[in-house]
This record gives structure tokens, sequence and C-alpha cells, in this order.
């Protein structure tokens, strides 16, 4: 697919989470990178096990092979770039145990999530 941005390195959607209840735990391998650009609403989005308060304005930057989830709050909604392109196979979820080597935990999540 070609970008309608001429910017065939990275790729973005719109996120709307005010019916999700959670991001699912997951990584992004290959070097891909994810930007969070929060537009509306807030919640809390764990990168690497590190817990950060978002609200519209903020910007997170997840780097590659590094477990994040969003927990949204009140009316979140995201925009969503990746580089290297979003790829569906760079996908890993994490959801049944820990994986420190990639910033997860699962108690971390279960509190969070309970």
């Amino acid at each position: 697919m070609v970008s309608p941005l001429d910017r065939p390195h990275e790729d973005f959607a719109i996120a709307d989470m005010r019916n999700v209840e959670v991001a699912k735990p997951h990584y992004h391998t290959n070097g891909t990178t994810e930007v969070y650009f929060i537009i509306s609403g807030s919640g809390t989005t764990v990168v690497g096990g590190t817990e950060v308060p978002v609200k519209a304005g903020d910007v997170i930057v997840t780097p590659p092979e590094t477990a994040h989830f969003t927990i949204p709050n009140e009316n979140l909604v995201m925009v969503v770039v990746n580089t290297p392109p979003f790829d569906s196979s760079n996908v890993v979820e994490v959801l049944e145990e820990s994986k420190p080597e990639v910033g997860y935990d699962h108690e971390q999540y279960r509190k969070l999530t309970a």
C-alpha cells in the first residue's frame, strides 16, 4: 500500500478506545517503534512495566521489543504511528505469564485491570 502522505517508512491509524476495556499486552518485533499521540480523553499506558498516565496532548513512544498495553479511563482516542509501517506478523501478544525480557509483568497487568 502506498502511503497517502508519501511517507513509506511509517503509517498511522486512529485508535478510538472509548468503548474498549483494555488494549491487550503485546510487543512489536522487527524493529517496529510505536508512537501514541493522545488527542482526547485519558487513561494509563504501561510501557516496559512503567505506568504512564496519559491525557490529551501527551506523546508516548514504545521502542521495539517492549511490552505495552493501554487502559482507557475516559473517552480515550489517540493517533498511533508505526515505523516501519504496521505489520500484524510483527505483533506478539503476551497474556498468561511474565516476560521480563520485554518488560511485561503479568501481576502488574492483573492488578491494573482488576
